[in-house]
C-alpha cells in the first residue's frame, strides 16, 4: 500500500513562509504546502505528475519541493532539471538558493549547496554522473549537441568523432551517418544523440526524477531538439514531473503529446479526445495526473478573477491612416500583400497566412542589420538579414515561415529611401504607437499627462523592436529639450550642455573623485554602436559634459555636500542641544586630525571630513558634545559603524603632522542638504523617508540610508540631473538647491512624475530591495554601501531581442520605479522573466499565435505582488470610482488584413481563455493560419456547447480538495 504525503509531512521539511523579512500572503503559502503534498502522492500514484497551475503561482518553488522530498526519502536519488533556455536556467538556480536559504528546514547535507548548472551536453556528459548533484540543464541544449565545422562531410564527421570521444564512453561509429535532403544538422546530430544514449545506458544512468519547466517546449515531437530529448531520456526516468501555465498551448493534442510521448505510456488514449461529452471523460483522467489552479486575488473579502480586472483593448489604438502618404503606403502595400498571397510562389500556402507573421503590419523599415539578428535562433540565414526578420519558435524555424511580404517591404522601403532623400516610409501604426507610449511613460505637457506609466511591448519582428525603441528615444529626448525651455528658459545644447555665460565660479574642472558611476561596463561602445544614439547618455560619458558636471557630487567636489544627511545636527536634536553648544564643544585636536584625514593632494574631502569629525565625538564624547547617555550613544555607534566606511571608524586620532593649528570649518557641520529640505514637506507629498530624527529603530534608519542613496544616484543617473545642472548654472550657484527644491514642489508634469518615483521607492522599498538586492539582503550590508550598480546605464526604454541586450539589469531595472519605462521585446521575453512590479501595461504590437503565447506575455506582469494587485487593494483610496484594470493592447490597422487578423486571434482567445480557466474544457487545436478569404475561420466553435456547466467541469482538475 502506497503511503500517501500529507500537508503536515510538507510542513516539517519546508516553511514557504520563508525565513526572509518579506512574508508571501498565507493564500500562497498554503497553495504551495498543498501542492507539493498532492504533486507527490500524484507521482507516488501514476509516476507522472503535471503542475499545470497558472502563471506567476510558485511552479518552481513547488517542484523545489518535491525535489527536497525525493531527496528526504531517498538521500542518492538521481535528479535532473531541465529549463526552457538559460534565463530562465539562471531563475531556476536563484531560486534554489533562496529555498535552500529560506524555505528548507531539512538535513543541509540532503540537498546540495547549489544546482550543478550545465550550458550544453556536452559538458553535462564531461561531469561524474554517478555523483550526488542536480545538474540544470536547457531544452535548447538538445536542439544540437553536435557542432561542426569544415568543408566536406567526411572532414565534419572526423572532427564529431575526435571531439566527443574525449568523453569516456562515448564512441562514434567511423562510417558517417547517411545524409538526406542535404540536412546535414538533423542526421550528424541524431548520430551524437544515439552515441550518447549507447553511453547512458551502458552507464546505467537511470533518473528517479526528471523535472521540465515549461513544458508546452515538448509539444512538437518531431522538431529536432525534442527527437534527442526523447532519445536520451526515453525509458530512463522513473518519474517525470511536468510544469506549464498553458499546458493546451496551441492546443488540447498538446497534452496528449507530452503526457504520452515522452513518458512512453498511452496516458491519454484517442478516445477521451471525443468532444460528445464535453470531454467529461478526459478531464476525470487528467484529474489524476495535473494540478491547475487559477491564480485570484483576494481584496476586502471579494476575489478578483482575470475577467474582473484584465481589460482587451482594442479600441484605443484602431489606427487610420492620417495623412494622404500614409494612405497611399498602406494602400499599395496591402494591394501588393493580396497579390502576394495568392502568387503561384505562395499557392502552397492556399493564400493563408499565420497569425502575426506579416512585415507590413508592424513597420515598413527596412530589416535589420546582420548584427542585430536572433543569435540564438537555430536558423541559418546565409546574409539575408529579412530571413531572420521575425523571432520565430523552434517549432515553426524553416523559411517557408517567415513573413511573406517581407522581400517587397524591404525593396519597397529602399526605393522609396534611394527617391526620397533617405526618409522612411511612413507607417501609421508605429508612429501612433510610439506617440501614445511615449505619452504614458514621460507625460504631456499639452495635456497636462504627467506619464509614469510602464508598458511592456511584444513585437514579432526584430526590426519593429529598434524602430520602436528609436521613435519613443526620441520622444523622450524632445521632452527634455521642452522641459529645460519651460522650466529653466534655456535651450540644451547636447554637445556641451549650457549654451550661454556661466556664473562665476561655476564651472566643472572641478571633476572630485572622477568616478563613472554612471555607465556600465561596455555601456559607451553600445550606444556608439547604436543607430540613433542616447544624447543624454553621450553627454554622459567619461569626459562630457555631465559626467564632469554629475563628478561635482562626489566627495572632493563643490557639490559633495548636497545629497549628505548631516549627522552632526542630527546627533545634537537626538542628544537635545543646539547646534552652537555641540560646535562649541568639540576637542581641537579632532578638527585638526579631521583636516589630516580628509585632505588629499592638497584637496579637501568635505564629506570624508564630516563623517570623520561625527564619529570620533560620538566615539570619545558622545555626552560631552551631544548631550548623549550612555546607551543613546552605543545605539548610533552600533548604527554609524555600518552606514560609513571602515576606514573612517578604524581610524585613530591624533594624526601628525598638524596642516593648521587652531583649525575649524563651520560648514563642514553647518549645512543644509537636499535630505532636510524633503523631511520639511514631506508629509505635503506623502514621500516621507523612514527613520527621520526621534527614530531608534536601526532598521528603520538602515532603510532610510539605503533609500537616500537610491534616490540621489537615481537623480543624478537619471534625466533629473539636467534640472539639477540648469538650477546650477542660471543662477547664484549657492541657490542651486533652493531652485531644484522649488522646481521639485512644483505642478510641472516631469516634478509630479518624480515624486512618484521617490513616493513609489519608499512605499515599496521592501518588495524593492528584495527583488533587485537579493544578493545583499541584509540592510546593514546594503546601508553602507555609495552606489548600486543596479542603476548604471538607465535608458528611457530598453529593446530585447533574441540574443541581444543586459536582462538582468533590464530586469531588475524594469522592476524599480522610475526609467526605465518601455520594454520593447519579442517573444524571447513570454517566458522565465518576471516583469510585474511597476507594470501593468502589456501591447501585443505584433500579435502571438497561440492564446497559450499570449497567456505567457501578459503573465510577466500578472503575478502576485504585482503592480496590479497592489493597485487593487489600494481600491479605497480611489474615491473616483474608476476601475482598476491591467491594461492589454492591441494595436491595429483598420480597414486592412490586420483587422481580420485581431478578429480571429481575439475570437480563439476569447473561447480558450474560458475553456483554459474552467479549466481545459472543449478545447480545439488552435489554427495557425488565417485565410484573406474568410473574414472568420470555419468549425472554430462546434464542440462547444453553450449550456456547459464550467465550473463542474472545473472541479475535475482541482485535486487539492
Amino acid at each position: 500500500m502506497v503511503t500517501l504525503v500529507t500537508v503536515d509531512d510538507v510542513k516539517t521539511l519546508l516553511d514557504f513562509s520563508g525565513k526572509s523579512d518579506f512574508q508571501p500572503s498565507e493564500a500562497m503559502v498554503i497553495l504551495q504546502t498543498e501542492g507539493v503534498a498532492a504533486l507527490c502522492n500524484i507521482l507516488k500514484k501514476k509516476k507522472v505528475a503535471y503542475l499545470a497551475d497558472e502563471v506567476g503561482l510558485g511552479k518552481t518553488m513547488q517542484a523545489l519541493g518535491v525535489i527536497a522530498l525525493f531527496k528526504k526519502n531517498n538521500p542518492k536519488a538521481k535528479i535532473l532539471v531541465i529549463s526552457p533556455r538559460e534565463i530562465v536556467q539562471q531563475g531556476w538556480a536563484n531560486e534554489f538558493l533562496n529555498f535552500k536559504k529560506n524555505i528548507y528546514q531539512g538535513n543541509p547535507d540532503y540537498l546540495p549547496d547549489s544546482f550543478d548548472r550545465k550550458d550544453n551536453l556536452y559538458e553535462w556528459l564531461q561531469s561524474d554522473l554517478s555523483e550526488n548533484s542536480i545538474p540544470l540543464l536547457r531544452h535548447t541544449s538538445f536542439t544540437r549537441p553536435a557542432f561542426f565545422t569544415g568543408d566536406h562531410l567526411q572532414e565534419a564527421w572526423h572532427q564529431l568523432r575526435t571531439h566527443w570521444h574525449e568523453i569516456p564512453g562515448m564512441h562514434l561509429p567511423g562510417k558517417v551517418p547517411t545524409v538526406i535532403n542535404d540536412d546535414y544538422s538533423h542526421y550528424l546530430n541524431m548520430a551524437v544523440a544515439k552515441a550518447i544514449d549507447e553511453k547512458l545506458s551502458k552507464d546505467q544512468i537511470v533518473f528517479d526524477l526528471v523535472v521540465v519547466d515549461e513544458a508546452q517546449c515538448l509539444r512538437n515531437p518531431d522538431n529536432q531538439t525534442n527527437k534527442i530529448f526523447h532519445t536520451l531520456l526515453k525509458d530512463r526516468v522513473k518519474n517525470w514531473l511536468f510544469l506549464s501555465a498553458t499546458p493546451a498551448h496551441s492546443g488540447i493534442d498538446n497534452l496528449k503529446t507530452v503526457l504520452n510521448h515522452y513518458t512512453s505510456r498511452e496516458i491519454l488514449p484517442d478516445g477521451l479526445f471525443e468532444a460528445s461529452d464535453n470531454y467529461s471523460k478526459l478531464l476525470k483522467k487528467l484529474s489524476e495526473y495535473m494540478i491547475r489552479r487559477p491564480r485570484t486575488y483576494h481584496v476586502d473579502e471579494k476575489i478578483y478573477h482575470k475577467s474582473d480586472y484584465r481589460q482587451d483593448d482594442k479600441k484605443s489604438l484602431a489606427i487610420t491612416c492620417d495623412t494622404a502618404l500614409s494612405t497611399l503606403t498602406i494602400a499599395l502595400v496591402q494591394k501588393k500583400l493580396v497579390e502576394v498571397l495568392s502568387s503561384v510562389e505562395n499557392s502552397n500556402q492556399g493564400g493563408r497566412f499565420k497569425a502575426g507573421y506579416m512585415a507590413s503590419f508592424e513597420s515598413l523599415d527596412d530589416s535589420v542589420p546582420q548584427g542585430k539578428v536572433e543569435k540564438s535562433r537555430d536558423r541559418t540565414t546565409d546574409g539575408d538579414a529579412s530571413v531572420a526578420d521575425f523571432y520565430s519558435e523552434k517549432d515553426h524555424r524553416n523559411q517557408a515561415d517567415d513573413a511573406p511580404d517581407t522581400g517587397f517591404i524591404a525593396k519597397l522601403s529602399a526605393d522609396f529611401k534611394k527617391y526620397f532623400g533617405n526618409r522612411h516610409l511612413p507607417h501609421p501604426k508605429i508612429d501612433k504607437v510610439a506617440e501614445e507610449i511615449s505619452v504614458n511613460a514621460f507625460g504631456s505637457e499639452k495635456t497636462k499627462n504627467h506619464g509614469g506609466k510602464k508598458t511592456l511591448v511584444f513585437c514579432r519582428r526584430v526590426s519593429s523592436v529598434y524602430s520602436l525603441r528609436d521613435r519613443i528615444m526620441s520622444s523622450y529626448l524632445s521632452g527634455i529639450e521642452q522641459r529645460c525651455k519651460r522650466v529653466w528658459s534655456v535651450e540644451l545644447n547636447w554637445d556641451i550642455g549650457f549654451d550661454g555665460p556661466f556664473n562665476a565660479g561655476d564651472d566643472d574642472t572641478d571633476m572630485g573623485t572622477g568616478d563613472d558611476h554612471d555607465l556600465g561596463n561596455g555601456i559607451i561602445e553600445e550606444i556608439k554602436n547604436e543607430k540613433v544614439k542616447n544624447k543624454f547618455r553621450l553627454a554622459g560619458q567619461v569626459k562630457g559634459w555631465l559626467h564632469r558636471f554629475r563628478s561635482t557630487f562626489e566627495d572632493g567636489g563643490k557639490h559633495a555636500m548636497f545629497f549628505e544627511e548631516n549627522w552632526f545636527l542630527r546627533l545634537c536634536l537626538e542628544g537635545n542641544v543646539t547646534f552652537e553648544q555641540a560646535y562649541a564643544k568639540i576637542p581641537p585636536e579632532i578638527w585638526q586630525d579631521a583636516l589630516v584625514f580628509a585632505t588629499k593632494n592638497q584637496k579637501r574631502y568635505k564629506r570624508r571630513m564630516h563623517r570623520y569629525i561625527v564619529w570620533h565625538c560620538l566615539n570619545q564624547s558622545a555626552n560631552e558634545v551631544f548631550g548623549l547617555d550612555t546607551d543613546t550613544a552605543s545605539f548610533w555607534k552600533k548604527v554609524l559603524s555600518n552606514i560609513f566606511s571602515e576606514e573612517i571608524t578604524s581610524s585613530l586620532n591624533n594624526q601628525s603632522p598638524h596642516l593648521e593649528k587652531g583649525f575649524s570649518d563651520k560648514s563642514i557641520l553647518d549645512f543644509s542638504s537636499f535630505w532636510s529640505s524633503i523631511d520639511n514637506f514631506a508629509e505635503r507629498f506623502g514621500i516621507a523617508l523612514p527613520g527621520s530624527i526621534g527614530v531608534r529603530d536601526e532598521n528603520l534608519i538602515y532603510e532610510r540610508q539605503v533609500l537616500k542613496t537610491v534616490l540621489y544616484r537615481y537623480l543624478l543617473l537619471s534625466d533629473a540631473v539636467i534640472d539639477l545642472y540648469f538650477a546650477d548654472k542660471t543662477g547664484n550657484s549657492r541657490l542651486m538647491d533652493e531652485k531644484f527644491v522649488n522646481w521639485f514642489k512644483s505642478d510641472d508634469i516631469d516634478a509630479i512624475r518624480l515624486r512618484e518615483i521617490f513616493t513609489e521607492w519608499i512605499e515599496n522599498r521592501a518588495l524593492i530591495f528584495r527583488s533587485a538586492f537579493a544578493e545583499h539582503a541584509e540592510l546593514n550590508v546594503l546601508a553602507g554601501k555609495e552606489s548600486f550598480e543596479y542603476l548604471y546605464a538607465m535608458e528611457p526604454v530598453m529593446a530585447i531581442t533574441g540574443g541581444g541586450g543586459d536582462r538582468r539589469r533590464l530586469v531588475r531595472q524594469f522592476n524599480m520605479p522610475g526609467l526605465p519605462y518601455v520594454v520593447v521585446g519579442t517573444d524571447t521575453l513570454r517566458e522565465g522573466v518576471n516583469l510585474h512590479l511597476f507594470c501593468d501595461r502589456v501591447m501585443h504590437f505584433g500579435v502571438a499565435w497561440t492564446s497559450g503565447d499570449l497567456e505567457q506575455r501578459v503573465g510577466r506582469v500578472d503575478r502576485y505582488f504585482s503592480f496590479i494587485e497592489r493597485r487593487l487593494k489600494k481600491k479605497p483610496a480611489h474615491p473616483e470610482g474608476k476601475k482598476i484594470e491591467l491594461s492589454i493592447l492591441y494595436p491595429y490597422l483598420i480597414e486592412t488584413l490586420e483587422k481580420r487578423q485581431i478578429d480571429v486571434v481575439m475570437a480563439r482567445k476569447a473561447a480558450n481563455e474560458k475553456l483554459m480557466d474552467s479549466p481545459l474544457a472543449g478545447m480545439n487545436k488552435e489554427d495557425q493560419q488565417i485565410s484573406i478569404d474568410e473574414y472568420m475561420p470555419q468549425n472554430t466553435n462546434e464542440s462547444m456547447s453553450a449550456n456547459t456547466d464550467w465550473f463542474s467541469v472545473a472541479k475535475h482538475l482541482h485535486v487539492i480538495r
